[in-house]
């Protein structure tokens, strides 16, 4: 018992690292509670420069956030992480072993969550309608969309964000490329069970169908297939045919092929009225660039972004931002 209450950093961090993928209330729960522990051990702190960065950013989002009145004690809290977690790491100390175990478990963590999106899903589907068995896969029982374009339109219970029902598309699809990278560019599992874990990875992430990250999956596997490839001529062979593949998935995907379409037909003109997912980007982000030049030095202030952009989108019309409430759609521009 006493070996258990000794080591209780170590098995909060296992426990952290795990939960990530899964529960975000838990989670948060977890860091403030790991947080309170590690404060127990003030007197073993030991400062690391390599912190320093994520210091300095929760500093810098407080200063202007005061700057920018009112002030929303909720943009502080959710940016908490920037110094709790590197002060969770100062004061515990935690050794190259510990950490390797802690990315260990978050793989298996993502794992996890994988297999609980497919349960979830899969119950969604299952329904009993006046005593007769109905096995649907549309998230909506009265949609009349077929396996294939509720897929790529949305509406899937096993793709998109039906799918994803633990994290938005964007973070999951995230934390599986970095479980991906921990599997690939380490040796913290064997390769006869990373190889598959990484194979199911791949495939929760086309089934997210998040397109940045998908675009970051390809750049992971390419980078990971020219270092184990020596051979000059097979590195060609594998990139023509990365390409090639890349080029039949664009072909062959409707909203792909339709967004080419429209680039080569009319450019990447402002669109009003436009409310796709191309066109309602480009309005965000001429929006967000025009605020950021009138306000270059000290931003607008994170909780006020949306309402500065509001009334750019007010003055310049732009009906679909405006009327679904966008951010910025770029963490850059953000």
């Amino acid at each position: 018992m006493k070996d258990i209450f000794k080591n209780h950093s170590h098995y909060l961090l296992i426990i952290f690292s795990f939960s990530l993928p899964l529960w975000q209330k838990f989670t948060t729960i977890l860091l403030v509670c790991w947080f309170l522990v590690s404060l127990l051990k003030i007197k073993k702190f030991k400062f690391n420069h390599q912190f320093t960065p994520l210091l300095v950013m929760y500093f810098v989002y407080c200063f202007f956030e005061f700057l920018h009145p009112p002030i929303s004690l909720k943009v502080l809290e959710m940016k908490a992480s920037f110094i709790a977690l590197p002060l969770i790491f100062l004061l515990n100390q935690y050794n190259d072993q510990d950490i390797k175990k802690s990315l260990l478990y978050f793989a298996y963590g993502c794992f996890t969550a994988g297999i609980l999106c497919y349960l979830l899903a899969l119950f969604n589907s299952i329904s009993f309608v006046d005593g007769t068995f109905t096995f649907n896969v549309s998230a909506s029982l009265k949609s009349k969309q077929n396996f294939l374009s509720s897929s790529i339109y949305g509406g899937h219970n096993f793709f998109g964000e039906y799918f994803s029902v633990f994290h938005q598309t964007v973070y999951f699809a995230l934390f599986l490329n970095i479980a991906l990278c921990i599997l690939l560019f380490t040796n913290i599992l064997k390769n006869k069970y990373k190889y598959f874990l990484a194979c199911f990875y791949c495939l929760l992430i086309f089934q997210i169908s998040n397109k940045t990250n998908i675009i970051i999956l390809i750049i992971i596997l390419s980078f990971f297939f020219m270092t184990i490839i020596k051979n000059r001529n097979i590195k060609l062979l594998y990139l023509s045919v990365g390409l090639s593949l890349i080029t039949l998935i664009a072909v062959l995907n409707p909203r792909i092929n339709n967004m080419i379409n429209n680039i080569f037909s009319s450019g990447l003109e402002l669109n009003r009225e436009a409310e796709d997912s191309l066109g309602t980007r480009l309005l965000v982000w001429d929006a967000s660039i025009v605020l950021a030049k009138s306000n270059i030095i000290s931003g607008v202030g994170v909780s006020n972004a949306y309402e500065a952009l509001r009334t750019v989108y007010k003055k310049k019309r732009y009906i679909a931002p405006y009327k679904y409430r966008l951010n910025s759609h770029n963490q850059f521009l953000q």
